[in-house]
């Protein structure tokens, strides 16, 4: 890396997102390089071996509730990941934040554990509190049956989201009329 020895820090993972996982990307394309903060933390967990050699960016945290579907415990995992690789950033815009959420922020900026230990594969206790990542480790199955049928197609079109929903939108159309008429056919 060139530039080791000007700028000692390195971001370590993919991009996070405001949305926990991305079904499309991770599931059925079995890419877990893409925004998402289960990938953003899964991969920044496995390169944590970097953190004696330089300064490490697992991306942002997230504090606002809008425009996020994150749930406030998967919030909770990011910021701790953020302590964990003592590098604190959030790409959150001020405004959007309610007066708990900016108290939140405030609090997270001002906190700095005592002690750190990692006391398992995706675990870490932060002073005297325990933190699980489990949730974000496990990888999706492979696609198989239907799924790798729409995983060519998805590739086929180039990747184009709207493709996707209108093959959604026509098979769960279909699917509906196929049950209806096997209702009405007893």
């Amino acid at each position: 890396m060139p530039s080791l020895g000007l700028c000692d820090g390195l971001r370590i993972g993919p991009d996070v997102a405001k949305d926990w996982d991305n079904d499309i990307y991770s599931r059925l394309l079995y890419n877990q390089t893409t925004p998402s903060v289960k990938n953003g933390i899964r991969t920044s967990l496995n390169r944590l071996w970097l953190k004696p050699l330089l300064h490490i960016d697992p991306d942002v945290a997230y504090f606002r509730s809008i425009e996020c579907s994150l749930t406030p415990e998967q919030k909770s995992l990011l910021q701790d990941l953020t302590e964990i690789c003592q590098f604190k950033a959030t790409s959150d815009l001020p405004q959007w934040w309610t007066t708990s959420e900016r108290e939140q922020v405030r609090a997270w900026l001002e906190t700095n554990p005592a002690s750190l230990r990692r006391t398992g594969p995706g675990s870490f206790q932060l002073d005297q509190r325990e933190v699980d990542f489990s949730p974000a480790l496990e990888l999706p199955t492979a696609p198989r049956g239907i799924d790798r049928l729409l995983r060519a197609l998805y590739a086929w079109g180039g990747g184009q989201n709207w493709i996707m929903r209108n093959r959604f939108k026509a098979w769960k159309n279909k699917l509906g009329k196929t049950i209806v008429h096997s209702l009405k056919l007893k």
